[in-house]
C-alpha cells in the first residue's frame, strides 16, 4: 500500500516539474516580428519541366545542338625514300659586274676594276680586239663582265654605238661574236630658210647640219653660195635614218635637197643603194651626174681655206 503511495507521488511530481519547465522557456522568449515570420513561411513554387519539341536556344549567333562530336582519324604519313645516288653538287652563284666607259678610261682600267689579274685582263682585250678596234671605245659605251667563282671570266660585253654588242665567251676556248640589231629605217623631211648660211640654217632647224657639205659638194661648181645665197632663199630636204628601238643610230644618209634660189630652182637626188651617183636638175632639166671617185666613199668637207691638222696655220685646202 505504502510502494503505491510512494509511486503515485513520484509521477506526480515530475509532471510538475515538467510543466514548469515548459512554462518558464515560453514566458522567457522575445515575441517574432510578423515580416520576418511572413518571410520565413514563403515557398517556392516548382520549375516546371520544357516540353519535349523545345527549339534549341541561341546565344549570340550560336545555337546548342546535340550533334555527335566527330571522330578524328590520326594520319599516316608517307614513307620518305632515299635515293641511293648522292644529291648533285649545287654551283656558287657567278658575279656580275657592269660600268659604263668614263671619259679617259681604258679596257685595261675598267677589268682591274673587275677584279681580273693582268694575264685575264689581256686575254679579254684580244678576245675584243679581233672583233672591235679598241682605240674606239668612247665614253657611255657599256661594259659587263661575269665572273666565276675562283674570279675568272666566263662572259666578257662591250656595248657600243648603234646598238651593237662585242660578247666573249671564255672556256676551253675564248668565243667572240658581235651582235648588230636590224635597224629600221625611217624617212624624214624638212623646210627651212637660209639668213646667213646653209650650216646655221639646217642647225637652227634640226636638220642634220653635215648635210651642208653634201650640197657644197653637189652645188659648189654651179652655185656661187657667197653671191647667189643672200638670205631669204628656201631649203628643202629629205633624208633617211637608221634607228634602233627609236632612236637614231649611225650617221642620216640625204636623199632629196631643193634650192630654191628664186630665179632658179636646185634639185638634187641620191640613190638608195649609196653608190655615191646624184642626179643634179635645173628648174626640172638634168644639169648634171656627180659620181664619187672612189666607189662608198664620201667628201667630208669641201674646197677652202682652213687650219691645217698638222702645221697649226691657215691655208687652202686641196683636197688632196
Amino acid at each position: 500500500m505504502r510502494l503505491r503511495y510512494l509511486t503515485a507521488g513520484l509521477a506526480m511530481a515530475g509532471g510538475l516539474s515538467a510543466a514548469a519547465a515548459a512554462l518558464s522557456g515560453v514566458l522567457s522568449k522575445d515575441p517574432v516580428p510578423t515580416a520576418l515570420a511572413t518571410a520565413s513561411a514563403w515557398i517556392p513554387e516548382p520549375v516546371a519541366s520544357p516540353p519535349a519539341e523545345a527549339r534549341p536556344v541561341s546565344f549570340s549567333g550560336i545555337v546548342a545542338r546535340a550533334d555527335p562530336a566527330p571522330v578524328v582519324k590520326a594520319s599516316i604519313l608517307p614513307a620518305v625514300v632515299l635515293p641511293d645516288a648522292p644529291l648533285p653538287d649545287v654551283a656558287p652563284p657567278r658575279l656580275v659586274w657592269s660600268r659604263a666607259v668614263g671619259p679617259g678610261e681604258t679596257l685595261d682600267a675598267l677589268l682591274a676594276e673587275a677584279g681580273l689579274v693582268a694575264r685575264d685582263r689581256v686575254e679579254v682585250s684580244l678576245a675584243l680586239g679581233a672583233e672591235y678596234d679598241l682605240r674606239r671605245l668612247r665614253p657611255g659605251h657599256v661594259l659587263t663582265v661575269k665572273l666565276e667563282s675562283d674570279g675568272s671570266p666566263r662572259r666578257v660585253a662591250l656595248d657600243v654605238d648603234a646598238g651593237v654588242r662585242i660578247e666573249t665567251i671564255f672556256g676551253a676556248k675564248p668565243s667572240t661574236r658581235v651582235f648588230a640589231p636590224d635597224p629600221e629605217i625611217t624617212t624624214l623631211a624638212g623646210e627651212t630658210q637660209i639668213e646667213s648660211s646653209i650650216f646655221a640654217a639646217l642647225d637652227e632647224a634640226g636638220m642634220p647640219a653635215r648635210f651642208a657639205v653634201d650640197l657644197a659638194q653637189m652645188l659648189g661648181g654651179t652655185v656661187d653660195f657667197r653671191r647667189e645665197v643672200t638670205g631669204g632663199e628656201t631649203l628643202r630636204l629629205l633624208w633617211r635614218e637608221a634607228r634602233v628601238e627609236g632612236k637614231p643610230v649611225g650617221q642620216p644618209e640625204i636623199a632629196f635637197a631643193a634650192l630654191d634660189l628664186g630665179d632658179g630652182l636646185y634639185e638634187v637626188v641620191w640613190p638608195e643603194d649609196g653608190d655615191g651617183r646624184a642626179t643634179v636638175f635645173l628648174d626640172g632639166e638634168v644639169l648634171r651626174v656627180f659620181a664619187q671617185p672612189v666607189e662608198g666613199a664620201r667628201l667630208s668637207s669641201v674646197f677652202g681655206r682652213r687650219k691645217h691638222p698638222v702645221y697649226g696655220n691657215v691655208r687652202m685646202h686641196t683636197g688632196v
